[in-house]
Formats: C-alpha cells, sequence, structure tokens
C-alpha cells in the first residue's frame, strides 16, 4: 500500500468511528479500491457496484440486495454511482435501525469517482446523518507528518525566524502525486492511461460526452490558464465547442476530482468590512455567474497534481524546468495551491478564494470561520519586493480586523518578519517538524544554525 495511504485508511476508519454513513469522493485513480479494503483492518463488507454480476442482480431486486446488507460489520459500496436503485432502500433500512429498542446498527460507506448530481439526494433521504469527505492525491504534509495539517501551522500564534536547508522542489513536487504513479517508472505512461481510462469508462458512462477526447483537449487548455483567470469563451472558440456543450465537459473536468476552480473572494467579506461584521459569520459563497453563462476573469482552475499538469503542459519536472520561466511559475504556483486545497479539504470551515482588485492581487486568500483570513503571495524565485509588502498593508485596510497575517511563499531560505504579520517563508516550511519549532526562542537568523526540513 503506498505510504499516502496508510494516511488516508487512518482517517477514514476514524470517521467511521462516528459516523454510521460515509460518503468518499476520490479522483478516479486515487486507489481507493486498496484505501476501502483495509479500512478498520479489513474488517469490512467490501462490495464493488461496478461489478456486472452484482449490478445485474440489484437491477432485478434492488430491495433484496440492501437487506442482504451487513449490521455486523461496516457496508462499503464501491462505485455508488452505478446503482442509484438502492438509493431509496437504504433509506428505509437506515430509518429502521434508527428505531428505539432496534438491535441492529446499519454503517454504511459509500465511494465514488465522480461528483454525480443524484448523489445529492443521500444527504435529504439520511436527513443529514451523512459526513461527505474528498480524498485528493496525497500532500506533502501527509507524506512527511502524518495527521499535520499546514493551515494550522500557519495561524499558530508565534513564527520562528531563521534559516531553513535547501529542499529538492522537483522530488517533493513528485512525490505528491496519484499514489499509482509510484509503480510507473516514466509518468508519461501513467497519465496516458489515466486519461484513457477515465476518459473511455468515466466521461462516457457518466456524463454522456459526444466527443470524450475533447476533454483532453480542453485539459490541455485550462493548463495554459493556470495562475490566470479563465477566459472560457476562449477556451471554448479554442477546442471548438458550442455554447451548450462547454458547460457538460468542463464540469465532467471537476467532478472527476482532476482539478478545482478558485473563485475570487466576495466583494461583501472585504468592501465596508466594518459595516458588515455579521457577515463572517454566516454560510459565503462567490458571487460569480455560471460556466454557462461564460464569466469573464471570475475563477481560476488548478489541476489537483503537478505532475498531471506537467503532462498536459509537456515538460519534464527538473532542474531544467527552471530556464523556462512562464511553465516554471506555473507548476511551483499551481504546487503550492494544490497543497492548500488538500488540506483545506480536511479542515472544516475553511474556504480558498483569490483577490485581483483595488489595486492588490494575492494568489491565495485563506478565511476561516472564525473569520481570520490568512493572504498568500507565491513567488517562484529567491526574494519578494516592497510592492508585496505595499499590496499586504493595502488588503489590511480592507480587511480591517478580518485581517491575520500575510506570508510570501518563495524559493528563498529565510523564515523573516518583513512587516508586522507579514513573513516570508521558504516552501518546505509548510512541513518541516512543528514538535519543537514554537517552542524554542526567537533568534536572529545571522545566529541561527540552518533548521532541517
Amino acid at each position: 500500500m503506498a505510504r499516502d495511504q496508510g494516511y488516508l485508511v487512518s482517517y477514514i476508519s476514524k470517521l467511521t468511528e462516528y459516523c454510521d454513513v460515509l460518503l468518499l469522493k476520490s479522483c478516479y485513480m486515487i486507489g481507493i479500491d486498496e484505501i476501502v479494503k483495509n479500512i478498520i483492518n479489513s474488517d469490512v463488507n467490501y462490495i464493488n457496484l461496478a461489478s456486472p454480476v452484482i449490478n445485474a442482480n440489484i437491477k432485478d431486486n434492488p430491495e433484496s440486495f440492501v437487506a442482504s446488507l451487513s449490521t455486523d460489520k461496516v457496508n462499503v459500496l464501491n462505485n455508488i454511482q452505478y446503482a442509484p436503485e438502492i438509493i431509496s432502500f437504504i433509506r428505509a433500512r437506515y430509518a429502521h435501525t434508527q428505531k428505539i429498542g432496534s438491535r441492529e446498527r446499519l454503517k454504511i460507506i459509500f465511494a465514488t469517482c465522480a461528483e454525480i448530481p443524484y448523489l445529492e439526494v443521500l444527504h435529504e433521504i439520511l436527513q443529514e446523518k451523512m459526513f461527505e469527505t474528498k480524498l485528493y492525491t496525497s500532500s506533502v504534509a501527509e507524506v512527511k507528518n502524518y495527521n499535520t495539517n499546514i493551515l494550522d501551522k500557519l495561524y499558530t500564534p508565534k513564527i520562528r525566524e531563521g534559516l531553513y536547508d535547501d529542499f529538492d522542489l522537483y522530488q517533493i513536487i513528485k512525490e505528491s502525486s496519484f499514489p499509482d504513479l509510484l509503480h510507473y517508472k516514466e509518468p508519461a505512461d501513467f497519465f496516458d492511461l489515466l486519461m484513457n481510462m477515465i476518459i473511455s469508462e468515466n466521461f462516457s458512462f457518466l456524463y454522456k460526452l459526444n466527443s470524450p477526447s475533447k476533454s483532453i483537449r480542453l485539459m490541455e487548455s485550462l493548463a495554459k490558464y493556470v495562475g490566470r483567470e479563465i477566459s472560457h469563451r476562449r477556451i471554448c472558440d479554442e477546442i471548438r465547442l458550442d455554447d451548450i456543450t462547454y458547460p457538460t465537459y468542463y464540469q465532467a473536468i471537476l467532478n472527476s476530482f482532476l482539478g478545482f476552480e478558485l473563485f475570487a473572494l466576495p466583494k461583501k467579506l472585504y468592501v465596508e468590512s466594518e459595516k458588515n461584521k455579521d457577515i463572517w459569520d454566516e454560510e459565503t459563497k462567490a458571487e460569480v455567474a455560471k460556466v454557462s453563462d461564460y464569466p469573464e476573469h471570475s475563477s481560476k482552475f488548478y489541476f489537483i497534481d503537478a505532475n498531471l499538469l506537467a503532462y498536459l503542459l509537456k515538460v519534464e519536472i527538473n532542474p531544467k524546468l527552471y530556464g523556462n520561466f512562464v511553465q516554471f511559475n506555473q507548476m511551483f504556483q499551481n504546487f503550492v495551491v494544490a497543497e492548500l486545497i488538500k488540506n483545506t479539504s480536511a479542515n472544516i470551515g475553511s474556504k480558498l478564494y483569490y483577490l485581483h482588485d483595488e489595486g492588490v492581487n494575492f494568489d491565495v486568500i485563506l478565511t476561516r470561520e472564525n473569520s481570520n483570513c490568512v493572504a498568500f503571495k507565491i513567488r517562484s524565485t529567491d526574494h519578494y519586493t516592497q510592492n508585496d509588502i505595499d499590496e499586504f498593508e493595502k488588503l489590511r485596510e480592507m480587511l480591517g480586523e478580518h485581517f491575520h497575517r500575510g506570508y510570501v511563499i518563495y524559493l528563498g531560505k529565510e523564515v523573516k518578519q518583513i512587516a508586522p504579520d507579514i513573513y516570508t517563508i521558504p516552501l518546505n516550511y509548510l512541513w518541516s517538524s512543528i514538535k519543537t519549532v514554537y517552542e524554542e526562542p526567537v533568534c536572529e537568523p545571522e545566529t541561527q544554525e540552518p533548521i532541517s526540513a
């Protein structure tokens, strides 16, 4: 079992202790089959609903299938998208086990490789008894330190200034990838297989696309936009899709967890923020148009895996990439944002945005339920500029008391306070050991030994 899968198995096992019904969503080739089979020391009733034999039996008698589910073990129903017929019967049986005096306890883990509209019904029929989580490809923080969430580190009261050791950026990026990639000598071979499997077995089945191969062309176009706001109209024209079809292709990529959108920070969160303090206590959503309306300058697209981005850009992740600043900058920015989104997905109440407005540009704005915002500038160089500091100060004025801290994530070695609550942090600071780093006194950078990552 791949090393990062051990973390996921542990995480899911803990969730089953508190949740009767769990919905796992993951990318098609993250290794969900192996993960769910290893949950709770394999003491599960594992059923793959994609099996032709099992699927045929369900079609004939879905009620009988649900009645056969175990109340002694956790039932893992993989590929739930293949058997929507059982949902209503599961509701009835689950409700029966919740009656006072019932000796049965039905525990179910649904697993799926796609975001499918009818799965929303599960939330309704189970009356909010179901917990949902997304399994992305491994975060470096998880690989280096199990049970470490880098967001907690960024909010810690004290930041230890000092020098950090050099790190192998290219090896780090390779480590944070699909578990299955470890079995392939050539990443391109793996991603060729990944694309073919998703197109033939996932996109075609779930989304009924007229020309599934255009999904790869769409991803190649999106790869060129990484780090920039998307022009859906331009991409639509480039791959020659009509106005009605394009949104379906785009949504299929999002729903298969190959990539994700980062929306602009809603203005209501920073315009006259002092007069709208109550807004921070509400569920906020990005104020953007639907994809079908071709919104311009409203969202950014990032790939969940930097190695997948490299495949689509037809580049290799090695030191030679640094010579092409545009592609290197895209790769570096995608990697950092993906690390943040992976950790955010396991941190309830945290959300990511970006901000391009009022003369300020921030690659990522992290918000939490307690309303404290952390802002990030991602620099694929070893230095920062005075302009970076000036923009942080403007943001502080815009957010008022909701501004918590700002970071310049860069390729330098030094953790340094460059203004009140504004720091530079090397990339490897995000996952270096955090057990004692905040307990030691802050030292001057020039008198401190390099900190081992």
